[in-house]
């Protein structure tokens, strides 16, 4: 009887590809977090304070000092951002590879540097807002590029 059951049992055609593979890339994702860039620009506004010359004169004065204030803001920020990416794509269900991250990462690293940049070294917070923005819109149109 167990035979017979076993071979009259139709198969399931359906694969659970999802729970064996991670995509290279998601364009949802992508698109979401090109917002997200985009929307992250609203830290100049908010680390406004943080650019005080007069500090930042007495601070390069010693060795590396602004090398490491610059390589801390980007690290912190790279990380806020990577786990926002993260937590997106958990909340979406969308297992993604290694590779993406790693290619979101080095995107993140470019992205902070430039906005580094700007905060330190632009002085009229207009001019300041305005580059970060047109900054912003361009290096998410260059992470929909890559990630498409």
């Amino acid at each position: 009887i167990n035979k017979s059951y076993h071979k009259h049992t139709p198969e399931s055609k359906i694969k659970f590809v999802s729970l064996t593979k991670q995509a290279q890339h998601s364009i949802s994702i992508s698109l979401i977090f090109a917002v997200i860039l985009f929307v992250s620009a609203v830290q100049v506004v908010l680390h406004y304070r943080l650019n005080q010359q007069a500090a930042l004169q007495r601070l390069s004065q010693y060795h590396l000092s602004r090398f490491k204030l610059y390589s801390t803001y980007v690290m912190t920020h790279t990380i806020l951002l990577l786990l926002v990416l993260l937590a997106v794509s958990l909340y979406l269900s969308q297992p993604l590879s290694l590779i993406f991250y790693l290619k979101s990462l080095l995107l993140i690293l470019i992205y902070e540097i430039g906005i580094v940049f700007i905060l330190f070294h632009i002085q009229t917070i207009s001019h300041r807002l305005f580059m970060t923005f047109i900054y912003a819109l361009a290096m998410g149109i260059v992470y929909l590029i890559i990630f498409m």
